[in-house]
């Protein structure tokens, strides 16, 4: 925290030193860089909704997935 707090005081004497139209524009570029890492982290992946994004039917799928179901259990007779 000590290292966060004087690399945050470099910058600002840095800053400081630049011209006010300079300084706006850090300002600028620095809410619009936040406000797109807000806005991908708020915005939650469409895989954990479950929906499926397919122009297969649902029937489709489950006759799929039967047809691909294997068997390989040997039961020996007593």
């Amino acid at each position: 925290m000590k290292n966060d707090a004087l690399l945050l005081e470099n910058y600002l004497r840095l800053i400081n030193q630049l011209p006010e139209d300079d300084q706006l524009e850090i300002i600028i570029r620095l809410s619009k860089m936040l406000k797109a890492k807000r806005k991908k982290s708020t915005a939650p992946p469409p895989s954990l909704f479950g929906a499926l994004d397919d122009k297969e039917s649902a029937e489709a799928w489950i006759e799929r997935i039967r047809s691909a179901r294997t068997f390989n259990r040997n039961i020996e007779s007593l």
